[in-house]
């Protein structure tokens, strides 16, 4: 892109992919077409566009990772993985960048108002239809006020932030049946 005369300031890397079902019912080629978007090309694209950004000493890169990342998610399992791929990578990038002019942001939102939902076939009977849904606008607003105030992880929403921090409070088991519940196809909760 420098060599012919575009210099990318602020990278976003935002496709994200997710499939919703029981892990072993999942065709390889969803599996793959998965980790190829939310993992190989994040990887890729910031592993392309970062040296120049680092070559003129300023620039910003946000990873869109998701509440997702920060639990297993029944379901959503592979999707879950990859953000917590997302999460990780990000942050440790950010740690490497850290004083060079370059931000790295790893943003965590929840449900926001787009067509994941319904390009990751999630039935719309499914519990998690009815959780508090974000927009789009807002978790862009707090991706950039996060920027502008160097934090390399956005957790996007006061519900989001109070989720995640819930999760560390209570028991692995709970946070996995939980998210289950949410996910799980038919809508059906078990004891």
């Amino acid at each position: 892109m420098e060599s012919r005369g575009f210099s990318v300031h602020l990278l976003v890397n935002n496709a994200g992919v997710g499939h919703t079902a029981p892990f072993h019912e999942q065709a390889p080629e969803v599996l793959k077409a998965m980790l190829d978007v939310n993992v190989k090309a994040l990887v890729s694209l910031t592993h392309a566009f970062l040296p120049p950004m680092l070559a003129r000493g300023r620039g910003r890169v946000v990873n869109v990772a998701s509440n997702a990342a920060f639990q297993p998610v029944p379901f959503l399992a592979v999707y879950a993985a990859s953000k917590a791929f997302v999460l990780s990578f990000t942050e440790a990038v950010a740690e490497e960048v850290r004083g060079s002019g370059v931000q790295v942001q790893a943003l965590c939102p929840g449900i926001t108002a787009t067509e994941f939902l319904d390009v990751s076939q999630t039935h719309p009977g499914l519990l998690v239809r009815r959780m508090p849904v974000m927009r789009a606008e807002d978790v862009v607003r707090l991706s950039l006020a996060g920027l502008d105030h160097g934090r390399v992880r956005v957790t996007a929403g006061l519900a989001n932030r109070a989720t995640a921090f819930v999760q560390r409070l209570v028991p692995s088991s709970l946070t996995r049946r939980v998210a289950a519940a949410l996910y799980r196809p038919g809508g059906r909760v078990r004891s």
